[in-house]
């Protein structure tokens, strides 16, 4: 079931914001393999999550989209701390859970690779104003990976 609501959470944003594929979730249930690539899952998760919001202008400046908690879960998997490990899943499952949600209730269409209209791939600049200090420089540079956003 935490597999399948990744899977979800991934399919629910557009083909241009994922930085993974829904159905490389899966691959998290090869033995050895998916204890390392679950470290991936998670950063992609987040970073597709990010790239979503960003699009949407839902964008919240510190907000890490679970990337940290689910870290800590795989760390703590890892090195065998079954109780905070089953613990911080579970927070992470509910987070990613919660934004899988607020993306269909503000928007219940899924997108499809054949839906993709070519129009759509124009990319969405950040407008700032050149005095923000909170502004993160790469910011920018962060955006989706193994895409061109010219």
């Amino acid at each position: 079931m935490f597999l399948l609501t990744l899977h979800k959470a991934l399919a629910k944003c557009h083909p241009r914001n994922r930085t993974m594929e829904p159905g490389q979730v899966w691959l998290n249930l090869i033995p050895i393999f998916g204890s390392v690539w679950m470290f991936f899952t998670v950063i992609r998760v987040a970073e597709t999550l990010d790239n979503e919001y960003y699009e949407r202008r839902w964008h919240r400046r510190r907000e890490d989209y679970g990337k940290m908690l689910g870290i800590i879960s795989c760390a703590l998997l890892l090195a065998g701390v079954t109780v905070p490990c089953l613990i911080c899943g579970i927070m992470y499952w509910v987070k990613i859970a919660g934004y899988s949600r607020e993306l269909v209730s503000c928007s219940p269409n899924r997108y499809d690779d054949e839906d993709d209209n070519e129009d759509d791939r124009r990319p969405r600049r950040r407008r700032r104003d050149r005095d923000d200090d909170d502004y993160e420089d790469d910011y920018d540079e962060r955006r989706p990976r193994g895409r061109d956003r010219r």
